[in-house]
């Protein structure tokens, strides 16, 4: 979620983002920025020489501000399997309040911006990559991972367009389904972790067993041979006795 804006620069920029969400970002020009911020179009191009300049920074605070928020969401969440799953719905379906009308302003801007100029990708691309970095080392099954992370992006999508309302009630439902599969999921996991830590277990007692019954079958076998042996020594002495 977007943090608070307070200096100048963010000042501007988010006069910038004003400007796109009214009139488009055909609309965005050095001039309409410094006219929306109250400033002079020379203050203005003391932060931003140029438009693209000005443009690339609205794509990098956005996913500045959300590489900040997943880090300090995930690393809230105690160390162990499922702690980018929990810390994502932590951080996004919570509370309706984090469904701002902020979020809605920027990630607006952002749709349009990357449509009118698809090379400023990369930014986004690297705060995902970042994203899965966190998710993939969580010892969750992947699969589980990027259900949560779709889900929250489909509700991201119908939020910034209005297509849907984002309700408590809403939020609760998601969550609960999102925990299920989760919770689903780890609990294969620790089955899996106690199956092979069990089979080690009776393998060693296997083990132990066979090497028992090793051990007395070659008892058997001496007995065997020492009873033959005996037999045939008495045998031998009756026969010398008679003679």
């Amino acid at each position: 979620m977007p943090t608070p804006r307070t200096t100048c620069r963010d000042h501007l920029l988010d006069a910038a983002e004003r400007v796109v969400v009214k009139t488009g970002i055909g609309s965005l020009t050095l001039d309409a920025v410094a006219k929306r911020a109250k400033v002079s179009k020379g203050g203005l191009l003391y932060h931003f020489p140029n438009k693209d300049a000005l443009i690339e920074a609205l794509v990098l605070r956005i996913c500045n501000g959300w590489r900040a928020d997943y880090t300090e969401a995930i690393g809230s969440v105690p160390e162990g399997p499922g702690r980018g799953s929990r810390g994502l719905m932590n951080m996004c379906i919570s509370t309706p309040e984090k469904w701002t009308e902020t979020l809605r302003q920027s990630s607006v801007v952002l749709v349009a911006v990357l449509a009118n100029n698809p090379k400023l990708i990369k930014p986004l691309r690297e705060v995902y990559g970042g994203l899965f970095k966190l998710i993939d080392v969580d010892r969750q099954s992947a699969a589980i991972g990027e259900i949560v992370v779709l889900a929250l992006n489909g509700l991201w999508f119908e939020f910034i367009f209005g297509l849907k309302e984002v309700s408590p009630a809403r939020l609760a439902a998601i969550r609960k389904t999102l925990n299920g599969f989760v919770e689903t999921d780890l609990g294969r996991i620790g089955g899996r972790i106690g199956g092979r830590v069990g089979g080690v277990g009776k393998g060693s007692g296997g083990a132990k067993k066979s090497a028992g019954a090793g051990r007395a079958l070659r008892a058997g076998r001496g007995a065997k041979k020492k009873v033959g042996r005996g037999s045939l020594s008495a045998i031998t002495r009756k026969g010398e006795k008679k003679s």
